[in-house]
C-alpha cells in the first residue's frame, strides 16, 4: 500500500528486514550515535536517537520501542551532562525527565501508527462483506504464491467456485438473505481451508482457493474433498445452495500469469455449470481433455 510513495518505499525497505536485523540495526545506529557524540562534542548529536526509536517502535513493537526510547534518554543524558557532582545532578535529573518523556511519547505515537496502518492494510486487502482477500490482494498474492511455488518446485491446485442460481435466492429471499449466505460460507470456508492457503473473494458469488500441493497425486483427492465439504456447508446453510466447482493442476514448470490461470480454472468452474451444475470440474494445466467429477461418481472414485 502507497508503494509509489517515498514512505511506501521505507516502509517496504523496513519490512523486509527480519527482527534479528532490525535488533542489530538499532543497537548499530545507537552505538554510532553515541559514539560521534563522544568523539565530535561541538555537534549535538542526539536528536538522531529519535529516527532509531521510531525504527524500532515501527518494526518490533511497543516494548522494544519503549525499551530503545528509556536507553536513548539515559544515553543522551550522560552524553550532554558535563560534570556529576551534587550541583548537577538536578539538571541531569531534569535532562533525564524531559528526554524520557519525549522518546516514549514518539515511541507511542510510532505505535499507534502502525496499529492504525495494520488496520487500514488488512482492510484493504479484505472484502468487506465476508471478510476473505478481494480480487486485487488475491491475485498479488497468487502471483507470490506461483513465484514460490516455481522456486521450490511445488505442484498447486487452483480453484474457482460460484453458486448455482444464486441469482433465485435474492429474487425469492432479498439480497440481505443472499449477503448472509455469502458470509456464512466465508466463515466456514475459512474454518475448513488451510491457514496457509490463499482464499478470496472474486466477485459476487464467485470465490476462488490457492493451495499448495505436498505431490501431483494430491489434487484429485484434495479438489473433490473440497467441493464435497463446501458443498455441505452450503446445503447445511438456512438456504440450501449448491456449487459448481473448476479446478486447474499447476505444475512447477508452468509459466502462465496468474491472469492466465484464473481464466483457466473460470472456464473450468463454467464447464461444471454447462454439465449440469453441483459438480466438480479438474483439469492439469495445458492439457485438453478436462475430467468432469460429478457428484454421484465422488463416492466411487479413486486417485489414481
Amino acid at each position: 500500500m502507497y508503494s509509489h510513495l517515498p514512505v511506501g518505499r521505507l516502509v517496504g525497505c523496513l519490512e523486509r528486514l527480519t527482527r534479528e536485523q532490525t535488533w542489530l540495526a538499532v543497537l548499530a545506529a545507537t552505538a554510532a550515535i553515541t559514539a560521534a557524540e563522544r568523539l565530535v562534542p561541538g555537534i549535538e548529536f542526539s536528536p538522531l536517537y529519535v529516527p532509531v526509536i521510531c525504527i524500532a517502535s515501527w518494526r518490533l513493537g511497543a516494548r522494544p520501542g519503549y525499551i530503545t526510547a528509556a536507553g536513548a534518554a539515559v544515553l543522551m543524558t550522560i552524553l550532554t551532562s558535563g560534570s556529576f557532582d551534587d550541583r548537577a545532578i538536578p539538571i541531569m535529573l531534569g535532562k533525564f525527565i524531559i528526554s524520557i518523556v519525549s522518546f516514549v511519547y514518539v515511541a507511542r505515537l510510532i505505535t499507534s501508527f502502525r496499529q492504525a496502518y495494520n488496520r487500514e492494510r488488512y482492510l484493504a486487502r479484505r472484502d468487506r462483506m465476508t471478510g476473505a482477500l478481494n480480487h486485487e490482494c488475491f491475485r498479488e498474492q497468487a502471483r507470490a504464491t506461483l513465484a514460490m511455488a516455481r522456486n521450490k518446485g511445488e505442484f498447486l491446485l487452483l480453484a474457482m467456485l460460484d453458486f448455482d442460481d444464486f441469482k433465485d435466492v435474492n429474487s425469492n429471499h432479498g439480497h440481505s438473505a443472499g449477503d448472509s449466505v455469502l458470509r456464512g460460507f466465508s466463515r466456514a470456508a475459512v474454518s475448513i481451508i488451510r491457514r496457509h492457503d490463499d482464499f478470496g473473494r472474486l466477485g459476487g458469488d464467485e470465490f476462488a482457493v490457492l493451495m499448495v500441493l505436498h505431490s501431483s497425486e494430491e489434487a484429485k483427492p484434495l479438489a473433490t474433498v473440497l467441493h464435497a465439504r463446501l458443498s455441505e456447508v452450503l446445503s447445511n446453510g438456512p438456504i440450501p445452495v449448491t456449487c459448481s466447482m473448476g479446478a486447474l493442476v499447476i505444475p512447477p514448470d508452468n509459466t502462465d500469469s496468474e491472469a492466465d490461470l484464473l481464466h483457466q480454472a473460470d472456464m473450468l468452474m463454467y464447464a461444471a455449470k454447462r454439465s449440469g451444475k453441483n459438480s466438480l470440474h479438474i483439469e492439469w494445466c495445458g492439457t485438453l481433455a478436462p475430467e468432469l467429477i460429478a457428484p454421484e461418481a465422488r463416492r466411487r472414485w479413486k486417485p489414481a
